[in-house]
């Protein structure tokens, strides 16, 4: 006896991306266009606030810093080490 085949419908999914990182230029936490110790700073600061962990929903309008470099939702170190990781090999970058 053949078996007839079924089709099996997955779930939904959507992408969900951070409104707080920077698709663009993601280790530009400031957003001025060029990735220096200055951005590393802005990152170290919101933490020493204890603000790290989930962040909140963003306003579109907002000119905030973007603290999320790996678009994981959170600022935590991890953010703050790829800015830092990108410095001390060197790349520090002026986007035009």
């Amino acid at each position: 006896m053949r078996r007839r085949p079924k089709l099996e419908f997955l779930e939904n999914r959507t992408l969900l991306a951070s409104a707080w990182h920077n698709e663009w230029r993601p280790l530009d936490i400031d957003s001025n266009n060029v990735i220096s110790a200055i951005d590393a700073l802005v990152g170290i600061n919101r933490l020493n606030q204890g603000l790290a962990g989930l962040l909140p929903a963003r306003d579109s309008a907002s000119n905030e810093p973007f603290f999320d470099t790996n678009g994981d939702g959170y600022h935590d170190p991890l953010d703050v080490l790829a800015v830092i990781n990108a410095l001390n090999a060197g790349l520090q970058v002026t986007v035009t």
